[in-house]
């Protein structure tokens, strides 16, 4: 009767959550595996490298990252910052790593550099997103 207890609890925890939670532990990171076809209408697409080393601050001040590899929208060497409006517990920003590529959506100029929305992909999808993905309007979160 030991572990039934425990294990009704975690049930009616979970039963509580909305259909869309992330479970068990967070899973949506600003790095993808993979692009999708075709790109995203109006993105910035490129392969980066994450400056910043708290994961945190991208819902502040933000992420700085440096494009090594412009894909769309981007120029090679380019500073970019990336930013989320409001925070998810199923958010895990470097979950893919701290380098490699991004989709993300240019939102504004601040000091010069551009502020970026990334589009989070999730591990359950291989961090990728599916192709014909493009951006719904507004941005969606």
């Amino acid at each position: 009767m030991r572990l039934v207890f425990p294990s009704l609890l975690f049930v009616a925890v979970m039963a509580q959550q909305p259909a869309d939670a992330c479970g068990l532990s967070p899973s949506y990171a600003v790095v993808h595996s993979a692009l999708p076809y075709p790109l995203p209408a109006g993105a910035l697409v490129a392969e980066i490298e994450i400056e910043t080393p708290d994961p945190e601050r991208v819902y502040t001040t933000g992420l700085r990252a440096r494009v090594r590899r412009a894909i769309a929208g981007a120029h090679q060497g380019e500073p970019i910052i990336l930013r989320l409006p409001e925070r998810s517990s199923c958010d895990a920003p470097f979950a893919n790593g701290r380098s490699g590529l991004l989709v993300a959506r240019p939102m504004a100029r601040e000091g010069g550099v551009l502020v970026v929305w990334p589009e989070l992909v999730s591990r359950y999808d291989g961090f990728r997103l599916p192709d014909g993905f493009q951006f719904e309007t507004p941005p969606r979160r």
